[in-house]
């Protein structure tokens, strides 16, 4: 069984993900292994999945870790970015927020501290965005980069949250006003960009 995972490590740490997979999930369908070895199978065959777009074999594997060691984050953690790819934006949320209440696996598994942190708050900015609660989506972004400060695509997407927050707070603001020919004022003052937004809604 040891030499399974060593081969799935092997595979993985190459980026051979659809190697890498199978042999993860000798290890955790395997009742002989070891809880840990078990449940880090059950996890990075997942990850091995998602890396090579079979979703819906990465929806097995993270179950898998969610019914047999439901104390654990990290199988919610991935289920987050199953529903990610998906687009299924509010289980995203909800196994992401559940999954910040979760405890990390034992220390003798190889974990990186930031999946506790930097990288579920992404994944949750993500979701957040994708669901319209632009506003979580900004603050589960800026949570993010506080554990990982100046990381380009977290600081760019940041960026684009905090557009598309001031811009639904101008229409919001457009939509309230009275037809006393102050909201076409309004109009006429935004730039082009919102003008266009704002007819294609």
């Amino acid at each position: 069984i040891r030499i399974w995972l060593f081969l799935a490590n092997q595979y993985f740490a190459e980026g051979s993900y659809p190697k890498a997979a199978p042999w993860y999930e000798r290890v955790w369908r395997n009742t002989q292994a070891s809880p840990v070895d078990r449940y880090a199978s059950m996890t990075y065959a997942a990850r091995a999945w998602r890396n090579s777009d079979q979703t819906r074999r990465a929806i097995i594997a993270d179950m898998a870790g969610i019914t047999e060691f439901p104390e654990y984050a990290d199988a919610y953690i991935g289920m987050c970015e199953n529903f990610i790819r998906l687009k299924q934006w509010a289980k995203g949320i909800a196994m992401g927020e559940t999954a910040m209440g979760k405890e990390r696996p034992p220390s003798m598994m190889f974990i990186n501290e930031l999946d506790y942190t930097w990288r579920v708050q992404n994944d949750l900015a993500i979701c957040y965005a994708g669901n319209g609660q632009v506003d979580l989506a900004v603050k589960a972004a800026e949570a993010a980069l506080s554990f990982r400060p100046g990381e380009a695509e977290g600081e760019h997407n940041l960026a684009l949250y905090k557009q598309r927050l001031e811009k639904e707070k101008v229409l919001d603001a457009l939509a309230s006003t009275s037809l006393n020919g102050t909201a076409v004022k309004m109009a006429l003052s935004l730039p082009p960009d919102m003008r266009n937004e704002r007819k294609a809604r």
